[in-house]
C-alpha cells in the first residue's frame, strides 16, 4: 500500500508523520458498538466521506466509543485519534474538546493547543481543503452529544 498524497510531504522520520499512518492503517475503535446509548453521524457532500459514531456513556462518562466510517485516510485517521483520546472522561471535557478542535481546525486557534494525542493532525491543520476531513468525526461526536 502506498502512501497517500496528504502524507508525502512530511518526512517518513517525523513521529507525527508516522503517527498518522498508523491510525489511517490501523484504525482503533473503528466496529460496531451494540451497547450504545447514543449515536451520532456526519457526511461531507462534496467528497462522500461519512462518519457514525456510537457511545455508551454511563451518568457523566463517556464509557465506550467506536465510529464507523467509509472516508479518506485523514478522517479515518483523526477518527481513530479522538475515540483514544475522549474515552473514559467526562462529558464536559468531551464537549470541551469537540468544540477547541474544531475552533483550532477552522480559525486557527493559536490560544489553544492540542493534547499531545492530536498532536499529528497539526501536519495537515494548514491544508484548508482537509479541515471538514480532520472535523468529521468530531461533528459526528457532538451530534451524538447532542
Amino acid at each position: 500500500m502506498s502512501a497517500q498524497p496528504f502524507l508525502r510531504p512530511a518526512p517518513a522520520a517525523d513521529p507525527r508523520h508516522a503517527a498518522l499512518l498508523e491510525h489511517a492503517r490501523h484504525p482503533r475503535n473503528r466496529r460496531d458498538l451494540d451497547a450504545a446509548t447514543h449515536h451520532g453521524s456526519g457526511s461531507n457532500a462534496l467528497c462522500g466521506d461519512s462518519v457514525s459514531v456510537s457511545l455508551v456513556v454511563d451518568g457523566d462518562v463517556l464509557r465506550e466509543i467506536a465510529f464507523k466510517e467509509r472516508s479518506c485516510n485523514v478522517c479515518k485517521a483523526s477518527a481513530s485519534m479522538m475515540t483514544e483520546l475522549v474515552h473514559g472522561r467526562p462529558l464536559a471535557e468531551v464537549r470541551a474538546l469537540c468544540a477547541d478542535f474544531r475552533r483550532w481546525v477552522a480559525e486557527g486557534d493559536a490560544a489553544w493547543t492540542p493534547p499531545d494525542a492530536l498532536a499529528p493532525l497539526a501536519l495537515l491543520r494548514e491544508r484548508s481543503a482537509r479541515h471538514r476531513c480532520l472535523t468529521l468525526a468530531w461533528e459526528a461526536l457532538a451530534d451524538a452529544l447532542g
